[in-house]
């Protein structure tokens, strides 16, 4: 459960074998974001988080895949941001 007014924004890239891949959740107009995180549906080991970033409105997750690139196959990144009312 979150605080009264907070909610959830999720972004998500399409699946493929891209590396890297980037991806920003923006707050709707208004609201400020107060934290947030990342996830991908590559097999365990074989992609890492390059860059994390809370901005402003947003949040954005920046991914690759490890070495030899092929062992992740096709996948995908999200990226979720906190959103509350700019108070």
């Amino acid at each position: 459960s979150y605080p009264h007014g907070v909610h959830i924004v999720t972004a998500s890239t399409g699946a493929d074998t891209t590396t890297p891949k980037s991806i920003v959740a923006n707050c709707p107009s208004g609201e400020v974001a107060l934290g947030g995180g990342g996830n991908d549906t590559a097999p365990t080991h074989t992609v890492t988080f390059d860059q994390m970033q809370l901005g402003a409105t947003s949040y954005s997750v920046t991914m690759f895949a490890l070495p030899p690139t092929t062992d992740a196959g096709t996948w995908a990144i999200s990226a979720e941001v906190a959103c509350a009312a700019q108070g």
